[in-house]
């Protein structure tokens, strides 16, 4: 794990960052479990700090994953659904700018950032 955001309220992990470098392969799909596994338990850490809530609170909470690879960077979520079943979802991804002819791009990078903050 490259990086691990934790609340200072309740010490909680909620934002856990992997880089998957630049090529796109076998590495990227062995972080992608690797992510999948740690939000896994970051979720389970939760359920057992917050034994008290009600099943409609406790579905609302999210456990955020944020995975870089080349230039793009993705949001994953997990949380819990309907079917009480644990949910990953792509939220959102962007393009990260490294030249001026991709300046469009920034536009995306911004989105990407107002939706951690929204969402989050």
């Amino acid at each position: 794990m490259d990086g691990i955001g934790t609340t200072l309220s309740d010490r909680m992990d909620h934002i856990l960052i992997e880089s998957s470098g630049l090529a796109d392969g076998q590495h990227t799909e062995e972080d992608t479990l690797k992510l999948l596994e740690y939000k896994s338990l970051c979720l389970q850490e939760e359920k057992g700090h917050y034994q008290q809530a009600s099943h409609v609170t406790f579905s609302k909470r999210r456990c955020f994953a944020i995975q870089i690879v080349r230039r793009k960077v993705s949001l994953l979520s997990i949380f819990v659904g309907d079917d009480d079943r644990w949910n990953s979802l792509w939220v959102r991804s962007a393009l990260i700018p490294d030249r001026w002819d991709q300046r469009i791009y920034w536009f995306q990078a911004f989105e990407f950032l107002a939706k951690i903050i929204v969402t989050g």
